[in-house]
């Protein structure tokens, strides 16, 4: 049921897109739909007519699908459909201009169409298609949850203007296990009581740095340093 239903689906675009490449319009796109769909393809010209909903009302409407049907056929021809001159008296099942223009249109044109779909669809690697996916929703999810609400702060906050930049010692600097030389090295009369202790020689690197350099952290810091909004 699914592959026909997707069969149908696909002679229904076929027949949209071929209207549009053949530029038909009006009571000639409407007979084309109609005439060239495979549903109606045993209904006789003159009951097809009456259900046809033209734009005008015809007096003849057996007269006027077969006028449309001349247009469509010559097009047709135009594009390459080959159709043999029709004879005098009855035309025999199948030889009318229409029905050879109905065969070539889903023998030779339709196959044709399906390959330029299959060609026009090429697999996607994952990693496209997740980067394709993550630009699209991107702004709605910045949009909705890119907020916080405080306590006594009546507009929300951008969680950008929450957290912050911190520079941070890769080695604790309490623990350095100095000897007493190296500490009398950075000492001078100014600072002799802490033998050099309060300042801080130790280079500093900014936190998005240390997370990108390594794959465990512990962060220490005193209350108001900055560890939980960064």
């Amino acid at each position: 049921m699914k592959n026909c239903a997707k069969l149908s689906e696909q002679q229904s675009q076929f027949l949209d897109a071929m209207a549009t490449q053949l530029n038909f319009g009006s009571d000639t796109l409407t007979v084309f739909l109609n005439r060239f769909d495979k549903a109606n393809r045993n209904q006789d010209n003159s009951l097809l007519a009456i259900k046809i909903l033209w734009s005008r009302e015809p007096e003849d409407k057996a007269q006027k699908l077969q006028d449309e049907l001349t247009k469509i056929c010559r097009v047709f021809e135009g594009a390459g459909c080959p159709i043999e001159k029709p004879k005098r008296g009855r035309q025999p099942k199948g030889k009318s201009p229409w029905e050879q223009a109905f065969k070539w249109l889903w023998e030779t044109k339709f196959i044709e169409w399906q390959q330029s779909q299959k060609e026009l669809v090429q697999p996607v690697e994952i990693d496209i298609l997740v980067n394709l996916v993550r630009e699209k929703i991107s702004p709605y999810i910045q949009e909705a949850c890119g907020w916080m609400r405080m306590l006594e702060i009546n507009t929300p906050i951008g969680l950008n203007d929450i957290y912050t930049h911190v520079n941070i010692l890769e080695k604790i600097t309490a623990s350095r296990g100095l000897k007493i030389d190296q500490l009398l090295r950075n000492c001078n009369q100014q600072d002799l009581e802490q033998f050099g202790l309060n300042r801080v020689v130790e280079k500093r690197v900014p936190g998005l740095k240390a997370v990108e350099q390594h794959s465990k952290l512990i962060i220490l810091g005193k209350p108001g340093s900055g560890k939980t909004t960064f």
